[in-house]
């Protein structure tokens, strides 16, 4: 290959080259900020259920306060007074309940025993909750306030609970468990997210023994859906593995179903003493992040194409303006001049003032020799 091939080629390849590495790294760069988006969005959600969860909870536990300091409540709680309360309280915690998910309004004497459950007025006084009622056993004894999630008999609730005392000293406690459908349908609103609550079925059977069971279809694994602002879009991205990983971090995950990309978002809940129970899984289809990505590897393709096709057109033209063609013409003038012939196109080369420019004024220098010694080889012949 002469040089005429080789140098064009060479400049080419290392243009190309420099497009590609180019182009590979302004992709890098684009894809970096978008899983970077990706991830802030992700834990962004994480922060919204997890202040979610602590706002339901300082809310349940001012419902308990607020019905806790009522004089009234006191002097009937003191009197073990059941039908006082029932009549005071039942109509309220019916309208609650209905507008604002509150599941759970309980009464509760020292240690841990239900003394009135406004949700089941037919269930009679004095069971003793205290294996699985932690929050409350804390709060008579310690005769403070204290807000949570746990199990009851009732299900899974964000509760708060209150002492109940008067000038006599303490009575026992009052407690208000709220659903967790605000959360979810509050986040759903603001940010586009399916949300659900998966808790431990083995030990939601064992505790929540007055909760109706669920449809078998709702159990992942180990794990029931209490909840779930859409089942289906859940049901497609939950898995039995992912909800064994529930303990005490939030999981965040990119997942692709059927070619379309999801954002997931695992918050483990625990209960009053901390064990894992559950988790809130929060998913939406990041296929806007997909599209951005796409279309970001197209420009970047076509912008390296475009600067490849460019940098080979000028690589040829310059490199025709001012070596190959004169570089051609310099090497046919030599011939010319290696055969005795005069050197008829010097002239436009040795204005030149490169290497090449050089080189005419030197074959200029010796083409009188070279052609005195043409014409003196047919004498000595």
């Amino acid at each position: 290959m002469n040089i005429k091939l080789k140098a064009p080629l060479i400049l080419i390849a290392v243009g190309w080259l420099t497009s590609g590495i180019a182009a590979y790294s302004s992709f890098s760069s684009t894809r970096h900020i978008i899983d970077s988006a990706q991830q802030r969005e992700l834990k962004a959600i994480a922060l919204l259920i997890q202040t979610a969860l602590i706002e339901q909870a300082s809310e349940a536990e001012a419902l308990a306060a607020l019905v806790a300091s009522l004089p009234a409540v006191q002097a009937a709680f003191r009197a073990r007074d059941r039908e006082a309360l029932f009549q005071w309280l039942v109509p309220a915690f019916l309208k609650q309940r209905d507008q604002f998910g509150v599941l759970i309004s309980q009464f509760h004497l020292p240690p841990a025993s239900l003394f009135l459950n406004l949700d089941d007025v037919t269930e009679q006084p004095g069971e003793d909750q205290s294996d699985f009622r932690e929050m409350v056993l804390m709060g008579n004894r310690h005769h403070q306030p204290q807000k949570g999630i746990e199990l009851g008999q009732g299900g899974l609730s964000i509760r708060g609970l209150y002492p109940v005392k008067d000038a006599e000293g303490p009575i026992g406690s009052f407690e208000v468990g709220l659903s967790f459908h605000t959360v979810l349908e509050e986040t759903k609103q603001s940010t586009g997210f399916e949300l659900g609550v998966f808790v431990d079925d083995k030990r939601l059977t064992a505790i929540a023994t007055h909760l109706p069971r669920h449809d078998a279809e709702r159990l992942v694994g180990g794990f029931l859906n209490l909840e779930a602002t859409n089942w289906q879009v859940l049901r497609s991205l939950v898995s039995a593995d992912l909800l064994s990983g529930a303990a005490n971090d939030v999981v965040l995950k990119l997942l692709n179903v059927g070619g379309i990309d999801y954002g997931l978002v695992m918050v483990p809940l625990q209960d009053f003493k901390e064990h894992p129970i559950g988790a809130i899984v929060a998913t939406r289809s990041f296929e806007m992040f997909q599209s951005q990505t796409k279309r970001a590897l197209v420009s970047t393709l076509a912008f390296a194409f475009l600067q490849m096709g460019l940098l080979t057109g000028a690589v040829l033209i310059v490199q025709n303006a001012l070596f190959i063609r004169r570089l051609s013409a310099l090497v046919e003038q030599t011939a010319l001049l290696a055969q005795g012939e005069p050197a008829t196109d010097l002239a436009e080369l040795v204005t030149g003032r490169d290497e090449i420019g050089t080189m005419a004024q030197h074959l200029v220098a010796l083409a009188p020799s070279s052609a005195a010694q043409a014409r003196e080889k047919p004498a000595d012949a």
